[in-house]
């Protein structure tokens, strides 16, 4: 399948520090205590997802394995039919993560996005300015 490249869920992904990211979640594992964990690309992806369209838990489930971009964005190497993973995960990850980690994850993010936008504004004041 051929995704577009302007779609603003391949250009979210191509721009996020992915690996920042996951350093911050993979802090929060014990990697002695219950079963392997989940890619953490998957379960950053898919909060980015649910907090970008404000949708429960279910929703995000649920948009995630009806659309190719949403897939591509958390990392899935191609289309599935099959829902990655459960909503429960959803609620296992906001607890073992807590406060400190999610901030940190929006505070990278913000740092990231924000600094295109600025440049995005400037860049259009500056087109509006030599008309």
């Amino acid at each position: 399948m051929i995704l577009d490249p302007n779609n603003r869920w391949v250009k979210l992904r191509d721009c996020l520090p992915w690996d920042e990211l996951s350093e911050s979640y993979y802090k929060t594992l014990c990697s002695r205590l219950g079963r392997p964990a989940k890619d953490a690309r998957i379960v950053i992806g898919a909060v980015i997802i649910k907090h970008k369209l404000s949708i429960s838990d279910e929703e995000t489930v649920e948009q995630i394995r009806e659309n190719p971009y949403l897939q591509y964005f958390i990392g899935l190497k191609g289309f599935q039919a099959k829902a990655p993973f459960a909503s429960s995960l959803l609620v296992e990850i906001r607890k073992r993560m807590g406060q400190t980690v999610f901030d940190e994850f929006h505070e990278t993010i913000i740092e990231t996005v924000e600094p295109k936008r600025t440049k995005k504004s400037v860049k259009a004041s500056d087109d509006d300015n030599d008309e």
